[in-house]
Formats: structure tokens, sequence, C-alpha cells
């Protein structure tokens, strides 16, 4: 990027110096070339923050919608204590862990990209049943559609947010382990 940004300004430079022979100026005007640069960047910068504002904004409403929906499930209601072990605590295992660690206070497992039955045992490990997916990415939610991931449900999964929404949150059965 750096080198891009050199390269840009030494075009401009160049291209200042190329119309200032052609139209016969008496003088360079190097305010010209950076004046150039600031007319494209500025616009452009200004469209970024705006549509990555509204992005966070719409990112930001999603993830409350989703933690209003599991603080009313009875797995999740009781309150962490100070001092609990992670595994003593109940847990969730997501594919936006830190998000959903900071929205809910509570500990938050990466879903790791691995086979169900492996996401079974991790969930065993840590004294957990259930799995929350966010956005389609990877082999997860579709991996519980197949015959060894819908082996390793204990019901249906539940969307969150509507029948559009990718949100999923799925209850693992407790046998649903590595062989």
């Amino acid at each position: 990027l750096a080198g891009l940004i050199v390269a840009a300004m030494l075009g401009l430079d160049a291209a200042v110096s190329w119309m200032r022979q052609r139209r016969g100026w008496s003088r360079a005007n190097l305010w010209l070339g950076p004046a150039m640069a600031l007319a494209l960047v500025i616009p452009f910068g200004l469209l970024q923050v705006l549509v990555v504002s509204s992005q966070a904004e719409a990112r930001e409403e999603r993830v409350s919608a989703v933690a209003a929906a599991l603080e009313r499930l009875p797995e999740l209601a009781e309150a962490p204590q100070a001092g609990d072990a992670p595994r003593m605590r109940a847990a969730l295992i997501s594919d936006r862990p830190v998000l959903l660690a900071e929205v809910l206070r509570r500990p938050v497992i990466a879903l790791p990209d691995e086979p169900p039955r492996a996401v079974g045992q991790l969930a065993a490990d840590f004294g957990t049943r259930l799995v929350l997916t966010l956005d389609e990415r990877g082999r997860y939610p579709a991996a519980w559609s197949t015959p060894d991931g819908s082996a390793c449900l204990a019901g249906p999964p539940e969307r969150l947010l509507g029948p559009d929404d990718p949100a999923l949150l799925i209850r693992l059965r407790s046998d649903c382990l590595l062989p």
C-alpha cells in the first residue's frame, strides 16, 4: 500500500509536469498533484466510512437481537458466578466467539472447522450442548444436515431471528462424541 501511494504521487507529479509543459505554464504548480489526490481520496474515504458504519450498526442490532433470544434460554439462564472455572459455567460454542463473549459476558468457545462429532466432543469437554452459528461460513451450518451431523442433533436447529436470518441454535446430543 505504501508503494502504491508513492507511485500514485510520483504519477501525479509527472502528470502535472506534463500538463505544465503542454499548456505552457511558466512555473510548476506543485500544489495541483496533492489537490487532485485529495479531491479523489476524500469522497471515497467518506463513502467507505459511511458504508462501514452502517454495516457495523446492522451487525450490532443483529447481535443484540441474538443475545436477547439467548438470554431466554433455560440452559443459559443461570448467571455466571465470579471465580467459576470456564468448564463449570454454561458455555456456548459459536462461529463468532469474541463478539458473543463480549455481548453475553460468558464463555464462548470457537467453533472449529472439524466434523460434527469433533464439535460434540468439544461440547462434552466444556460441559455444554449449545452451538450457535451466526453466519454461513466454512462447513457450518450445512454440516448439521449431513448424516453424521444430524446424528448429533438433539432436535431440529432453531432459527433465532426468523426464517431469512442464518442465526441457528443447535442443541447437541450428549452421546455425540468421537469414536
